[in-house]
């Protein structure tokens, strides 16, 4: 097909940057309507971050795991102010380090969906980097996420600004 674009060229639940990574992650915050879990390395997307406040403004237990770099500090402030529950790892050789990307939505429920991948929250890796990641509802895989992302989250420490 020289010269076309195929309808689904990249397939349905693959999460290309930057195709359609910016995208695909503000649907799974979006559609999240009771919980939303996240691990991230990076949060520095002004409209990911935006997106994660909108969805704890609407009533969605947001929850963020991490690891502390002051580079986050301005991102976090915000997002405990609109009332998202942050924790964070020690940057340090014998913590954990979080270097995954991943959201679940709403675990255990109809509706439910993970997004896992390469792609941090930050502008060069939704929009420019070539980063890959998969989209899915499969009840095992959210269940799996959503239980590594909740022993993440139970290990840290509370955010505090």
């Amino acid at each position: 097909m020289a010269g076309r674009a195929r309808k689904h060229e990249y397939g349905a639940d693959l999460v290309w940057s930057p195709a359609n990574a910016e995208a695909s992650v503000l649907a799974v915050i979006n559609g999240a309507r009771h919980t939303l879990a996240v691990d991230n390395e990076e949060m520095g997307d002004s409209t990911v971050t935006s997106a994660l406040a909108a969805a704890a403004h609407r009533g969605v237990n947001v929850t963020i795991t991490m690891t502390e770099d002051s580079e986050w500090d301005g991102a976090f402030s915000e997002l405990a102010r609109d009332g998202v529950h942050i924790r964070l790892y020690p940057d340090s050789s014998r913590a954990l380090y979080i270097h995954a990307k991943a959201i679940v939505a709403d675990a255990g429920l109809r509706g439910r969906q993970a997004l896992v991948g390469s792609q941090n929250f930050s502008v060069a890796s939704l929009d420019y980097n070539r980063e890959l990641g998969i989209r899915t509802t499969s009840p095992a895989v959210v269940a799996a996420v959503s239980a590594a992302l909740t022993r993440d989250y139970a290990g840290a420490t509370p955010y505090s600004p």
